[in-house]
């Protein structure tokens, strides 16, 4: 269990991390004032969702967030949309009393008849803690818009890959964007959309909802520079910060473990390593690189197979590796891991956390990180 000093290490290299990145995250705002559709796509794990909060913080607009992870089916995510329209309209202590029983004050009956006439019946659906099942996608989106009109509204569709991540899921993620790019062609929406890499087609492809629309936007992960100075900022040698940099791949949650690690053992008077501070990380491993390759396997039959390929070093795609696996079926468990954020394609194939490809590779931290630097 980490102690209470690790703790505040961790959280003051998160805001070294939020204040390095404070440059990316004003362009991204300049570019959501510029553009009703903003998209931002990149990697997993590359820090999209917090840097994007980290933009909005001052934004002028009133942000409603819809992360698609927490959908079940479009039915639930119509409940999730009326919550959020709900919580636009009144604070959450009318939210509260409008949900109980008997008199209430004259502000919260105020509320309710704010929320009938932008909500309709949805507002009964916005009261629940779970959804009915029967309030769908079309009445939530038609309250969306009645609210656009009344007030200057950013919609953030997070995590856009997740419904492809389940087999047959009921909530089809290519008519949804196209209701939302109605939405915003005829009202003053603003949208912004986010999610990985892999997920590009669903938006920009030449039939998408958004092909040759809006704004779309990278995100890579933090640069070795972006390091170094969080390294400065948490007492930590730019040395340090460039070879854990090249180690990890940049991966995020990752170098915020390490840079943290090594402020408090300097704290303490001791001097770690990049490779010895990632030989602890990994050894306190609590079977995530099980886990990893559990879920590589439920993705695909070869998912398993790859993913320990792509720690190893080895190109999936080498006749050796693929011995009389199809190369069409191979590309489709490296697409499922990729959309899944078990793999990342920067000029290679590699696994998104470097601490899980080196329990994979027995650990041996002193082999360079396969990624790009």
């Amino acid at each position: 269990m980490a102690s209470g000093s690790e703790i505040d290490r961790y959280s003051a290299t998160t805001a070294a991390l939020a204040a390095a990145r404070a440059v990316e995250a004003r362009e991204i705002a300049a570019a959501l004032r510029a553009h009703s559709v903003l998209g931002l796509l990149g990697e997993a794990e590359v820090g999209k969702t917090q840097t994007l909060g980290q933009a909005l913080a001052s934004a002028d607009w009133r942000v409603m967030y819809l992360d698609l992870a927490w959908a079940a089916s479009e039915e639930h995510l119509g409940f999730l949309l009326a919550r959020e329209i709900a919580m636009a309209l009144a604070p959450a202590g009318q939210l509260s009393a409008l949900r109980g029983l008997g008199t209430v004050p004259q502000s919260v009956e105020q509320a309710r008849t704010k929320l009938t006439e932008v909500l309709g019946g949805g507002l009964q659906e916005a009261m629940r803690t779970w959804p009915s099942g029967r309030y769908r996608w079309a009445p939530a989106l038609e309250s969306l818009e009645a609210l656009a009109d009344q007030l200057e509204v950013l919609l953030w569709v997070d995590h856009l890959e997740a419904p492809r991540l389940t087999f047959r899921h009921p909530l089809k993620v290519g008519p949804l964007l196209w209701s939302l790019n109605e939405l915003v062609e005829r009202s003053s929406l603003r949208l912004l959309v986010s999610g990985r890499e892999a997920a590009r087609a669903d938006a920009l492809g030449q039939r998408a909802a958004f092909h040759e629309r809006g704004r779309w936007l990278t995100m890579r992960a933090p640069s070795a520079e972006v390091w170094r100075e969080v390294a400065r900022l948490v007492g930590v040698g730019a040395d340090t910060a460039t070879e854990l940099a090249a180690l990890t791949g940049r991966h995020v949650r990752t170098m915020l473990l390490a840079l943290a690690a090594v402020a408090e053992a300097e704290a303490q008077g001791l001097e770690l390593g990049a490779e010895e501070v990632l030989r602890g990380l990994a050894a306190q491993d609590d079977g995530l690189a099980s886990r990893a390759i559990e879920h590589a396997r439920s993705l695909h039959r070869l998912g398993g197979q790859v993913l320990t390929q792509a720690a190893l070093g080895q190109r999936p795609y080498a006749n050796a590796q693929r011995g009389t696996t199809t190369t069409q079926d191979l590309s489709k468990a490296l697409k499922r891991l990729r959309l899944a954020g078990l793999l990342r394609h920067e000029r290679r194939w590699t696994v998104v956390n470097p601490l899980i490809a080196m329990r994979l590779r027995s650990a041996r931290p002193h082999e360079p990180f396969a990624g790009p630097r």
